[in-house]
C-alpha cells in the first residue's frame, strides 16, 4: 500500500480517489461489511489509489431554509473508513 501523501504529492502521475458515504446509522456490522465489499468490488474495475469516506453532518445553523428532505444520520465515518481500508488494502481519507 503506497502512502497516500506520497501519491498526492507525486507530480509525475495523477492520483485517483473515489468517494463513498458511510451506511445509515443502525446498519448492522454484517450489512456494513456487505455494503463495503460491494463498493470495493465495483471500484476494482477502475484504477483507484484510495478512497475518501465522507463525513456528512446536518449543519442546521448554516441556513434558515427548511431542508428539502429529512436529514438521516450515518454511521461513524472513521469506522467505515477502517472497514474500507481493511477490505480494499488501499488508503482511506
Amino acid at each position: 500500500m503506497e502512502n497516500i501523501v506520497d501519491s498526492l504529492t507525486d507530480a509525475t502521475r495523477p492520483t485517483f480517489l473515489i468517494g463513498e458515504v458511510p451506511p445509515m446509522e443502525g446498519t448492522t456490522p454484517g450489512a456494513a461489511q456487505e455494503i463495503c465489499t460491494k463498493f470495493v468490488n465495483r471500484a476494482r474495475s477502475i484504477p483507484v489509489d484510495g478512497y475518501i469516506i465522507y463525513d456528512i453532518q446536518d449543519e442546521e445553523s448554516r441556513s434558515s431554509e427548511p431542508r428539502p428532505f429529512p436529514f438521516r444520520q450515518l454511521t461513524d465515518p472513521s469506522g467505515y473508513a477502517a472497514l474500507v481500508r481493511a477490505t480494499s488494502g488501499k488508503p482511506t481519507v
